[in-house]
């Protein structure tokens, strides 16, 4: 996956996203059009900004989350 935009890049939302909260990534990717399964399964494995730019692939098959983004 790649790196989170600048976040000046990101409309709407603000800070740096590597310090959003599981909760604030979730809206982002709800705010994107990201179906609300993605967005709770972040939620509920505790994905942040943080942890957000650097998930894999197999991180996300963990997640349950199987298609591509």
């Amino acid at each position: 996956m790649s790196p989170a935009p600048p976040a000046a890049a990101i409309r709407g939302f603000g800070g740096d996203p590597r310090t959003w909260t599981e909760s604030q990534l979730s809206g982002w990717l709800l705010d994107r059009g990201l179906p609300e399964e993605i967005a709770h399964a972040f939620e509920a494995h505790l994905v942040n900004g943080l942890l957000g730019v650097d998930l894999s692939q197999e991180d996300l098959g963990s997640m349950g989350i199987t298609d591509a983004l």
